[in-house]
């Protein structure tokens, strides 16, 4: 059977009354001797304390003699650890240049000091003549930026703009072709072939694109803009009226002639120009087994592809002429 246990707030209210209470007189009798006690140990702690703070005859130089000595060592450890670093990575790499000479040094040289030497001469020297040029081109710049301001403070001159922009074209046609030239990029050019043993095709390539660039445009688009200004200048005559009909005639075959022969120079400039271009490409591009199977055939269709552009320049410049004859 199980025991009955009480659970009425009476039964449990008498059990919790048994608990023994504090007495507050032992509580605050207590309190006061920790107080006492606490107070005992603060002073002779701050006691002990003054007598270690007390200077002692030749202990300050002696703390300091202690901690350089313990630099000192520090220091001599730190040197004698760099020291045997420096000695073993000189054998290591007097033991791979050995092996490097023996095996891949038959096909590129590796650096010495005395190249290296050598090396940073050739560079030195390219820089100050590439910086006499810069200031060379600063100068002339400043110059033809001196005489613009004077066109354009003066009256509207056709001639003197033709003759301002002229000299703009030519200064920086003058610059574009030294790039190319500086000594700076042929030193470059020289340390590269003499590190890698392969020739700098790639610089060799851009020259030949710039130059093309550069021989399009004065070939080109010089001549068309002087012809736009003669196109130009004879529209606004007629625009101011009273133009007789030979002058009508005389702008459309100026016209007629400028279209003409831009159009001509552009497809002969193409054919002469661009088709050499892809021939040096792949003149100069070394081709390598795979490659040399893969660049064949697009050196073939490169080939068919200027043929094709040519020939049908040609017929379309004839047809223009028999039309523009028959008109």
């Amino acid at each position: 059977a199980r025991g009955t246990v009480s659970t009425t707030p009476s039964s449990w209210w008498e059990e919790r009354k048994k608990i023994e209470q504090p007495v507050p007189e032992d509580q605050e009798k207590r309190y006061r001797g920790e107080q006492e006690k606490y107070g005992q140990e603060r002073q002779k702690a701050e006691y002990f304390r003054s007598i270690q703070e007390t200077a002692r005859p030749g202990q300050e130089h002696k703390e300091r003699y202690e901690s350089e000595k313990q630099m000192r060592v520090e220091g001599e450890e730190k040197r004698d650890t760099s020291q045997i670093m420096s000695e073993t990575y000189k054998k290591f790499y007097g033991e791979w240049v050995k092996t490097f000479q023996k095996s891949f040094g038959k096909f590129h040289e590796i650096p010495t000091l005395e190249s290296n030497k050598e090396t940073f001469e050739k560079l030195l020297a390219s820089a100050e003549e590439t910086n006499k040029i810069y200031s060379s081109w600063i100068a002339e710049l400043e110059e033809n930026s001196r005489a613009t301001r004077e066109v354009l403070r003066g009256e509207p001159d056709p001639a003197k703009y033709a003759e301002a922009y002229d000299m703009w074209i030519k200064s920086y046609g003058k610059m574009l072709n030294m790039l190319h030239t500086l000594p700076l990029r042929q030193n470059m050019k020289e340390i590269f072939e003499n590190i890698t043993g392969t020739p700098d095709i790639y610089s060799e390539a851009f020259e030949q694109i710039s130059k093309i660039w550069i021989d399009s445009y004065a070939k080109l688009y010089v001549p068309y803009i002087d012809s736009m200004l003669k196109v130009s200048a004879k529209s606004a005559e007629i625009s101011r009226g009273n133009a007789s009909p030979e002058a009508y005639m005389e702008f459309f075959t100026l016209w007629m002639n400028t279209y003409q022969e831009t159009n001509k120079e552009f497809y002969n400039l193409w054919e002469k120009i661009y088709g050499k271009a892809f021939d040096n490409f792949f003149k100069n591009t070394p081709a390598f087994s795979p490659f040399k199977e893969i660049m064949e055939p697009v050196k073939n269709a490169a080939k068919i592809y200027t043929d094709t552009f040519t020939s049908m320049s040609n017929i379309w410049v004839k047809s223009y002429n028999t039309s523009k004859e028959a008109v």
